[in-house]
């Protein structure tokens, strides 16, 4: 009995050193094939870079072959035409910015985010701006699409300064006095100054401060939608500080009180709604009430009609 278990146990050792063995072979194996890969893995990483290099560089090259970029807008169009209303001298400074400013590395990012900033200081545009590099058979091309900020008045200071604005208020550059509409709504002494920069210059694409010059915009866009509004030539400021008030300038030299901005509830007044009727009344062709007249009110209820409605000076 003692002798069989003596031969059991000197075959579970041999049985151990022969696995013992065996792992040490397997060991060694897989140490041999990972020298063996890492330069595989190195020839081939190399061979793959010298397969796309030629092809990356011709392409590098392509995108920087020493030509300047071409620059491209998306210059908006006049309703019904393939013609742009920006005029000429303003599309020749917005391309000369850009063409002046990029970088012909075709891997540079900072001149494009320069490009940005020049272009939002023009106030032409608001800060949805999409800047892209563009290679085509004629060269590099720079597309730029933007979103215009559309002029939409000329506001005079009581300091003589006439300065372009937007809807939104904000002043646009404009380097020469060509004009931007058959006809353009003028506003009239606002009570605070334009928006300046740190250095104390104008800052176009900043809304004017103090709210009056957007209440002013705010007003002409409700009355263009009348044809009589063919007849108003903008507002006048030098009530609304003190009364809130609005006044309607017309062609006929005649001041017209259209009082609270529309959307604002002034105790005393008419609706926006019967200010506007009684202002069509007023500005009808053909009869018009405002022709000789200094000053006309429509916005309290004694001038709701106009022989009734309107009080006439």
């Amino acid at each position: 009995m003692r002798e069989r278990l003596s031969q059991g146990m000197r075959g579970i050792r041999g049985g151990l050193n022969a696995a013992a063995s065996g792992l040490s072979k397997l060991r060694a194996g897989l140490a041999s094939l990972l020298n063996m890969a890492v330069p595989v893995l190195i020839v081939g990483g190399v061979a793959a870079w010298f397969f796309v290099k030629g092809p990356l560089e011709h392409k590098v090259a392509g995108l920087a072959d020493g030509r300047p970029p071409a620059v491209r807008f998306n210059w908006p169009a006049t309703p019904g035409t393939n013609m742009t209303w920006i005029p000429v001298s303003v599309q020749q400074h917005l391309t000369a910015i850009v063409a002046s400013n990029i970088a012909p590395d075709p891997f540079d990012s900072r001149s494009l985010v320069a490009v940005r900033d020049y272009l939002l200081a023009t106030g032409w545009v608001d800060d949805r701006i999409e800047i892209r590099r563009t290679h085509t058979a004629d060269g590099p091309v720079i597309d730029i699409k933007v979103l215009w900020r559309i002029p939409a008045a000329t506001v005079k200071t009581d300091d003589g300064r006439e300065v372009l604005v937007g809807m939104d208020g904000a002043p646009i550059l404009l380097q020469d006095k060509t004009p931007m509409f058959s006809r353009g709504f003028v506003i009239r002494s606002p009570r605070l100054p334009p928006p300046v920069n740190a250095a104390g210059e104008l800052a176009y694409g900043v809304p004017w401060p103090g709210g009056d010059v957007q209440a002013a915009l705010d007003l002409l866009r409700r009355v263009a939608a009348a044809p009589e509004s063919k007849s108003v030539v903008g507002v006048d400021l030098a009530e609304f500080a003190a009364h809130s008030r609005l006044l309607l300038l017309t062609d006929a030299g005649t001041t017209i009180v259209w009082g609270a901005p529309p959307g604002q509830f002034t105790p005393g007044e008419v609706s926006a709604d019967s200010k506007l009727a009684a202002l069509r009344e007023v500005l009808a062709p053909g009869r018009r009430l405002d022709v000789g007249r200094q000053r006309i009110e429509i916005h309290t209820p004694v001038a709701s009609g106009i022989s009734s409605r309107a009080s006439l000076q």
